[in-house]
């Protein structure tokens, strides 16, 4: 039931409408329905306040009354005289829907009903375990049951962690737990999940929580919340704090827990970003609204884990973080438990319509019989004619439409199946639901109760583009009815047939390769079993059935097809296949067929064939019946890309014993790829004709079905034959085809290729296959370089018409109301916004995701104050607009009702919308603009709205700043040899109105409509980002920079794009200058400068100004061919500008406009020229200048006039109003930005507020711009002047009280003048005179008046002069460098705070600076000095190794907080004493005497480094002999270190032949070769493990046989294994020379050989394709990796299964004590010593001493032969 209210202008009783609204909102509260949640700010009692209703019923009593509107005449207020004036339309139908379930994570923790925490008390009770105290905190099992039973309960949660440093949010953590029911699964068991992100489509991205992620970390010393926002605040790019000392003023020393919960309502702020949020993101967006909802206390566990986030350790990152959570593997319980968690919390994603209630006995009883018709009647006729006009040719498009009618064997629409019109008509958001809803029908009605299919998205858009046949046999993720493979089971169902194989196979079923079971469940394309083809024959017929008309050819061949299957005796399931070792590829083979078939049949029908047949349902049963083969062709590709040795070795084990057959003959041949021993066949010659690619039939040409639109569209259409050409090849006169990457001797076939068809009998035949686009490069390149071209051929059939004019505005009726597009701020309101952005498919972006929001979701508006009160918004009203909005009242009321129309802004009295929550009131006002319309802004600064506005909104987007600055470049670096830079413009229409706003956030941006005195206050509420508001630039921006991103991302490739219909149009439209040409003058130019690049290319760029597009190309070189580059730039620009923004399509709004200007491109802006006018300025590419327009130009004059020379005071805003003018018009003018310091300074020393002295500085400043308006008048800037480039010339320069000198280097680029020379330094003086001297500050003349640094700023001024004086500068950027810090922040800035003597120094640089035309550069002398002591200190750090480096640097800075270098030997005492007891060690514990000696040497090495002495030497050079002696005492103390045992042989052994058995993973098998390289070749951990470190890596092996070195990235397979000699070279592994070579032979033994051990790594790693830098010890496609703490677990439990015998415990051993084990066994085998402290790299002595101790068999016969020399 709907209830609808209409708007009119006669009176009615308030108290009346108001009794009835409520008794209607009552019976849809009563009857179960429910306010949609996007209008729920939409006021309920709207109708009843001022506006005047009227409620139409139609009483109709025995049919004695005909249909009348039922009125209640009361007078009340006098309707909106100024409302009517605006000519707004009717009030629309307000549905009240019922309330839409979430189906996002952001949706589900917005909603604050849904916060059961809240419910039922607030977060204390939860967020309990996670207050840590300094003692008794709760275990962090504790702390999993509580995540574990809130799961349990549906409570939905969210925690966060700290990744990568981004804070990522975790939502609805879960533990597979055996108490609730679920099924047993050892490998899940007990352990935590959660998903991480928001949601991918309506999938969860899964991963596992370590157990230890809930443990508390270590206590660590952070700052207080003020503390960091104090030092955020002074650096707007900081993201970390500390490290900070403890007992350090505004820290704490506390712990955390390495994850914490985020109460619900915030945790959607943490999806701002795809990767999560930065730890700064919180403290200056998410805090301050947590502290505006008073939660602080709450969400302390949050906040204090976000300062331990954002500070930093002494050389590490935060303590908090945690690697990265891994997916879990695909385990079928743990999957459905996940996905349904995921639908009991997200109740939208289980698509279920809500039943429908009987409301007429309720209607009934409160109506009293009257029914509430009429506006029913008129919505009906409105929908029915909308849907009318939906029809499916328009849907579809006229060439889509005609493939449909030809398919489904129809003439008209009339007569297509109801599906499609049902489609046409429905919203794209439901067509999915929609089939899935005709499919179940469909296996109803074929009585198939008990099955079920789920299209994809994929198939319905592959349907509905009439995609029907696959492009190639070998292409199973292409097509649609015409594809079988896409009626296999989903994954899900796939995931459990192979785990039942899997349990199978371990029970002893079979035994088959564990790998191959689980390859099938990574595979693309899921492949049915042996006998599971049949059932997707039933799926199809359900598909065909609800797609095709009734008695469809296609439909009876199924339908036939599927009983003969199942009738078949002995059956289907008992059939082997024709090659019975091939059983297990029955089911691929029967979809094959059916796929060849029916893609055979579409591509006839396409190629408007006669006598199309379908296939013969018999086909496969007669061939079993006659013994005859019936399988089609499998090749080589096929077998490979989908795994089929993987699904053979699966079912062909697990299937019962294959039973012979009957003979088929000795002659019978086939022929076929061979996999895996098993040959797979050919099909035979009598029933090749359907097997193969695409089918030709009887006709004599055969179609590329994978042609390459992208690449080859616009040869295709080339009126040059492929003939021609290749005659030409035959003749010399263009260079050959590239060659076939089928046969490398044959060239490719440019038909097939290029022009997508070809002739059967073609001699380049073999070439008919489908190329990937890396393959096609070399083609696209010869055709781009010397295939002959001609124009596009395009039918005006295949254009869409181009719009050039804009659409006038609809007519609007004359009653009074909101604007035509307020359907209750429901989800109406997002169709619109949602339509105005493409797909986004085709945009690989990192801002992807964030557009995908704005799309679906609008752009958010967050404040970081608390609503407004009544008096605030009364007080906003009462002020209401600016002055110029009611002189511009008629402008604006013409402006509404475009927007209104447009569904961008709405109007209503402000005492309809005076209750809506949040909402608030801003000023508008209209800005008057030269030679066009004036523009409406509205003024969100007035009260604060910005300023209270949270930046929710990429703010990096905002890269306009400096486009100007990046044209430029662009134009002055490109090479002139591909001649003059040529520019476009495109500008995208309504700008900001192409984002919506966040529904419920539309209130919050309330604007003042002007409104006659007397009448009820109106406000407008924008729909779409308001022009004025803080957010509005950078979350434009950011759809913007991203469309600037793709085009010169696509600039860079060899992509060839396609036609765009607006090219076109702009090709027929010349460009104009923008203004006429400057007369003639004598302009005085420099040549280029040498040093400029020359690129090889043409420039091809694309840059942008909010909405305002540049591109710049040149010309595409002589004698090229193909696309011309700028043909090129623009079609990509406007491409990518439609993969953004959705073009016009033929069923949209007539409101709606082209996302690119039409009057703009109309104009000319989009077409190439070489003068154009760009962000207000006129770019000349040829003369390489840039000037001020005409209009600018005389109004800089009108500024400067405006302020005579006599004129001593003026008001504050003409003078920031002239100051912004000049400073916008300074950009192009080198050298003006050095004349507003004196102007600038006349605004800080106002003598009141209302007048502004003007002295005489500041007249001199004005004289200086007057001289520059009439230089450029004269002299337009060249663009070389404005762009800073690699000095050609750097200088120093100093000043003291007598003078000033300096020195320049000249480079070779410069030109000298006559008696200089470039090849010496330029030398210059000069002796300051004394009425300067004697006005010095001195400590003799405090009084002085010009100080040392305005010396050094004079210096700078004759440094530069001097070097203009002795070399042409022009256009040339020169370095000039001073050791005086104030005057190079003068220099660089450009001004000064005062109005003395640097000032006027300043003015001086600038005019210099225009004079000559240079660029000048400032440097501090001391900064260069600091980078090169630093580059000398890395240099000295990498001598050392990478941890001893660390070491160092942590014992420096805590001597640096310890002392400050007085005498240093009783502090190095108390430092060691207080490192040896932990209170200055790194990690805070207690360390051996050893290691404070090492803090102590570090102390030494760092004294040494700077070049003082070391600290711990006395007089005579020694140790000091207190440090010794403390020292000594501490070793005499420390406990016995604890040695590892080094494991004996067996251990090993045992390793190795784990390794070989079939159940080994890859990991364990990696981990077994590196445990004997490691034993072999003495290593270290961090050398054999896959780390960041110094592992060896695959470029570090070589294998020999004999004396011959293998290749062992391209040799052969056989030839490695016949390998008997390996070594290894060392890089940077530790006490190793670099280039070193050890290498070992074969060892002999069956499991312990090093060489075997390499062989089987390097062949693992080729088998991967891993590039040369890869560690020996990394393993694909699983989380676990071969680390120091997997091997030590490996080497423990083999110690464990050798038992007691060996004399040590499992944890006595270690990953470390492989390298002992192995120098304790070539110690045993009597090896020299030297020559194992060589293998292993030892230095010293003190490894063999302890070797020697742990040898057990060299020390056990030692007593004895002591007691018999006694």
């Amino acid at each position: 039931m709907k209830f609808t209210f209409e708007v009119k202008t006669e009176p009615v009783c308030v108290a009346a409408v108001a009794i009835t609204c409520y008794i209607a909102v009552a019976v849809i509260q009563v009857c179960g329905g429910g306010i949609d949640p996007a209008v729920s700010w939409f006021p309920t009692a709207l109708v009843t306040l001022n506006l005047i209703i009227t409620i139409k019923f139609l009483i109709n009593r025995a049919g004695r009354l005909a249909p009348t509107p039922f009125q209640l005449p009361v007078t009340v207020n006098a309707p909106h005289r100024h409302l009517q004036r605006l000519n707004c339309p009717r009030v629309p139908t307000v549905a009240m829907a019922r309330e839409l379930p979430p189906t996002t994570f952001a949706a589900l923790f917005n909603d604050a009903s849904r916060d059961p925490f809240l419910i039922n008390g607030g977060y204390d009770a939860f967020l309990a375990p996670f207050r840590v105290k300094e003692n008794n905190n709760a275990a962090p099992l504790v702390v999993r049951q509580l995540l574990a039973a809130a799961a349990n309960q549906l409570l939905p949660v969210a925690l966060v962690a700290l990744v990568d440093g981004r804070l990522t949010p975790l939502f609805l953590p879960f533990r597979r737990d055996r108490a609730m029911g679920v099924e047993e699964h050892p490998a899940t068991d007990g352990r935590m999940y959660a998903f991480e992100g928001e949601l991918i489509g309506t999938q969860g991205y899964l991963v596992e929580l370590a157990d230890d992620s809930f443990n508390l970390t270590p206590r660590m010393t952070i700052p207080d919340v003020g503390h960091v926002r104090g030092l955020l605040a002074t650096d707007p790019q900081l993201q970390a704090v500390g490290p900070f000392a403890e007992n350090t003023p505004n820290t704490s020393t506390v712990r955390t827990r390495f994850v914490v919960p985020l109460p619900n309502k915030y945790a959607a702020l943490f999806l701002a970003h795809e990767r999560g949020i930065t730890p700064r993101y919180y403290f200056d967006t998410i805090l301050p609204l947590i502290e505006a909802d008073g939660m602080a206390g709450a969400c302390e566990p949050l906040t204090r884990f976000c300062l331990a986030a954002i500070t930093t350790l002494a050389g590490a990152g935060s303590p908090v973080t945690i690697d990265s959570p891994r997916p879990p593997g695909r385990h079928v319980p743990l999957l459905e438990q996940a996905s349904q968690l995921l639908a009991a919390h997200l109740t939208g994603l289980r698509r279920t319509t809500a039943p429908e209630v009987n409301l007429q006995p309720l209607i009934n009883t409160i109506m009293a019989g009257q029914e509430l018709r009429v506006q029913e009647q008129a919505n009906a006729r409105l929908d029915r004619e909308l849907k009318e006009n939906t029809t499916v040719a328009a849907w579809l498009g006229a060439e889509n439409f005609a493939r449909l009618l030809k398919y489904c064997g129809v003439a008209d629409e009339a007569d297509l199946p109801p599906l499609w019109s049902t489609w046409a008509k429905a919203p794209a958001k439901d067509r999915l639901t929609i089939f899935e809803g005709r499919v179940a029908n469909e296996f109803f009605s074929l009585g198939a109760i008990y099955e079920q299919f789920t299209p994809s998205l994929f198939m319905l858009t592959q349907i509905t583009s009439l995609k029907w046949g696959m492009l190639n046999p070998d292409a199973l993720e292409t097509g649609s009815l015409g594809n079988a493979y896409l009626f296999t089971d989903t994954d899900v169902e796939l995931a459990q047939g192979v785990n039942r194989q899997i349990d199978f196979i371990q029970q002893g079923g079979a035994t088959p390769s564990y790998a191959d079971a689980q390859t099938l469940l990574k595979a693309k394309i899921n492949l049915p079993g042996p006998d599971a083809s049949v059932r997707c024959v039933l799926r199809m017929l359900a598909v065909y059935r609800a797609l095709l008309p009734e008695g469809h050819r296609l439909i009876s061949f199924l339908q036939q097809h599927h009983s003969l299957m199942n009738a078949y005796d002995p059956g289907w399931a008992t059939y082997p296949t024709y090659i019975p070792q091939l059983r297990g590829l029955k089911g691929v083979y029967h979809l094959q067929w059916l796929s060849l078939k029916l893609t055979r049949y579409f591509g006839q029908l396409d190629r408007n064939m006669a006598n199309v047949r379908v296939p013969d349902p018999h086909e496969i049963i007669d061939h079993i019946q006659e013994q005859r083969q019936w399988e089609p062709n499998l090749t080589e590709t096929f077998a490979s890309r989908y795994n089929l040795r993987a699904l053979l070795g699966v079912h062909t084990r697990a299937l019962p014993s294959i039973g012979s057959l009957p003979s088929l003959g000795a002659t019978s041949t086939t022929t076929g790829s061979t996999i895996s021993g098993v040959t797979f066949p050919s099909q035979p010659t009598s029933t090749s004709a359907d097997a193969g690619a695409t089918a030709t039939g009887a006709s004599s040409r055969v179609t590329n079905e994978g042609f390459n639109e992208a690449l080859f569209g616009s040869y295709k259409t080339s009126a040059v034959k492929a003939k021609t050409v290749r005659d030409r090849v035959k003749a010399g006169t263009i260079p050959p085809l590239p060659t076939s990457t089928r046969d490398s001797t044959k060239p490719m076939c440019l038909a097939w290729h290029t022009k997508g068809v070809c002739n059967v009998n073609c001699p380049c035949s073999y070439d008919h296959i489908a190329y990937t686009d890396l393959e096609y490069a070399p083609l696209a390149a010869w055709c781009r370089d010397h295939a002959p071209s001609s124009p596009p051929a395009t039918s005006p059939a295949q254009k869409r018409a181009a719009v050039t004019d804009v659409p006038k505005p609809r007519g609007i009726p004359p009653e009074l109301g909101c604007c035509n597009r307020w359907d209750g701020m429901g989800s109406s309101l997002i169709a619109g916004p949602t339509a105005t952005f493409s797909a986004l498919d085709n945009v690989p972006h990192p801002a992807r995701r964030l557009l995908r929001h704005y799309k679906h979701c609008g752009a958010p508006v967050k404040f970081s104050t608390p609503p407004w009160t009544r008096h605030q918004l009364q007080r906003a009203l009462s002020r209401g607009p600016h002055k110029s909005a009611h002189e511009y009242q008629d402008y604006l009321a013409e402006e509404f009702v475009d927007m209104i129309n447009k569904g961008q802004w709405v109007v209503l009295p402000f005492s309809s919308v005076r209750h809506l929550p949040g909402l608030r009131i801003s000023p508008p006002g209209v800005i008057p603009q030269r030679d066009r319309r004036p523009r409406w802004i509205v003024d969100y600064s007035w009260w604060d709205v910005n300023a209270d506005t949270l930046p929710l909104a990429a703010m990096e987007s905002m890269q306009f700043g400096h486009a100007l600055d990046r044209i430029l470049r662009e134009i002055l670096l490109a090479n002139p040899a591909f001649g003059p830079v040529y520019l476009i413009k495109l500008d995208i229409s309504d700008g900001f109105y192409r984002i919506a706003l966040a529904v419920d956030d539309i209130p919050k941006l309330g604007v003042a409509f002007p409104t006659p005195t007397g009448d009820d206050p109106l406000v407008a509420f924008p729909l779409v980002l308001p022009m004025g508001w803080k957010n509005s630039p950078p979350i434009f921006s950011t759809a913007t920079e991203t469309i600037a991103d793709l085009t010169n991302t696509r600039l860079r490739t060899i992509t060839l794009p396609p036609p765009h219909h607006l090219n076109d149009l702009a090709e027929h439209i010349t460009s104009q200058p923008p203004f006429p040409p400057l007369p003639s003058v004598n302009r005085s130019t420099a040549p280029r400068d040498p040093s400029l690049p020359a690129p090889a290319t043409p420039l091809a760029y694309a840059d942008v100004y909010v909405d305002d597009f540049v591109g710049a190309a040149q010309r595409s070189p002589l004698g090229t061919r193909g696309l011309d580059n700028r043909r090129r730039v623009r079609r990509l620009l406007l491409h990518a500008v439609d993969d953004v923004f959705r073009p016009l399509s033929p069923g949209d709004d007539p409101a709606r406009r082209e996302p690119v200007s039409m009057k703009k491109l109309a104009a000319g802006d989009c077409s190439w020229g070489t003068i154009k006018q760009v962000l207000g300025w006129i770019i000349d590419s040829v003369d390489m200048t840039i000037s001020l327009p005409p209009h600018r130009a005389a109004r800089l004059l009108e500024v400067l006039d405006s302020f005579p020379p006599t004129q001593k005071r003026t008001s504050p805003n003409r003078w920031h109003a002239a100051l912004g003018e000049l400073r916008s018009m300074a950009l192009a003018l080198p050298g003006a930005r050095n004349i507003f310091s004196s102007m600038q300074h006349a605004l800080t020393t106002a003598q009141s507020k209302n007048r502004i002295a003007l002295g005489k500085g500041v007249h001199d400043a004005l004289n200086d711009f007057r001289w520059m308006h009439d230089n450029i008048s004269t002299r337009p800037t060249r663009i070389a002047e404005l762009i800073p480039l690699p000095p050609v010339a750097a200088g120093h320069h100093d000043a003291s009280g007598k003078g000033a000198g300096g020195i320049w280097f000249p480079g070779s680029q410069l030109t000298p003048r006559v008696g200089y020379t470039s090849s010496a330094p330029l030398v210059w003086r000069h002796e300051w005179p004394p009425h300067i001297t004697a006005r010095l500050v001195t400590d003799t003349n405090p009084s002085g008046c010009i100080t040392n640094s305005d010396l050094e700023l004079a210096g700078g001024l004759l440094h530069l002069d001097a070097l203009v004086q002795a070399f042409d500068v022009r256009e040339r950027t020169v370095l000039s460098q001073g050791d005086n810090l104030s005057t190079t922040f003068w220099e660089r800035k450009g001004s000064t705070s005062t109005a003395s003597a640097p000032a006027y120094l300043l003015r001086l640089f600038g005019i210099h600076q225009r004079v000559h035309s240079y660029i000048p550069r400032f440097d501090y002398i001391s900064d260069r000095f600091r980078g090169d002591l630093s580059a000398a200190q890395a240099t000295v750090l990498a001598g050392v190794s990478p941890g001893r480096a660390t070491s160092n640097a942590t014992a420096w800075s805590k001597w640096i907080a310890f002392t400050a270098f007085q005498d240093k030997v009783p502090f190095l005492q108390i430092f060691a004493g207080r490192v040896h007891s932990g209170e200055l060690a790194a990690r805070g514990n207690p360390v051996k005497s050893r290691s404070a000696e090492d803090y102590v040497r570090h102390i030494a090495q760092t004294f040494l480094n700077m070049g003082a002495q070391d600290p711990r030497l006395d007089a005579a050079f020694h140790i000091d002999f207190c440090l010794q002696r403390t020292l000594r005492a501490w070793k005499q103390s420390d406990p016995a270190p604890l040695r590892v045992k080094p494991v004996p042989v067996t251990v090993i052994r045992h390793i190795a032949a784990s390794a070989t058995s079939a159940l080994a993973s890859p990991t364990y098998q990696a981990a077994s070769d590196m445990i004997i390289l490691a034993f072999f070749f003495l290593l270290r951990p961090g050398e054999y493990t896959d780390n960041d470190g110094d592992p060896f890596r695959l470029e570090n092996v070589q294998l020999f046989i004999g004396d011959t070195r293998l290749p062992i990235l391209a040799a052969p397979e056989c030839e490695l294994r016949l390998a008997r000699f390996a070594s290894l070279t060392f890089t940077t592994q530790k006490n190793g020379v670099r280039g070193e070579v050890i290498g070992l032979a074969c060892s002999g033994d069956p499991y312990l050989c090093p060489v075997q051990a390499i062989i089987r790594r390097v062949l693992y790693l080729r088998e991967h394709t891993a590039p040369p830098t890869t560690p020996l010890a990394r393993v694909f496609n699983t989380p676990d990796k071969v680390t120091a703490s997997y091997l030590t677990v490996q080497i423990r439990d083999a110690v464990a299964a050798c038992g007691p015998h060996l004399g040590f415990l499992p944890t006595e051993v270690s990953a470390r004590c492989l390298r002992a084990a192995g120098a304790t066994a070539l110690l045993l085998a009597r090896v020299d010593p030297d020559v194992i402290r060589l293998i292993g790299r030892w230095r010293s002595d003190e490894m063999l001493r302890y070797l020697h101790v742990q040898a057990y068999p060299l020390m056990r016969d030692y007593a004895q032969l002591g007691h018999s020399v006694a």
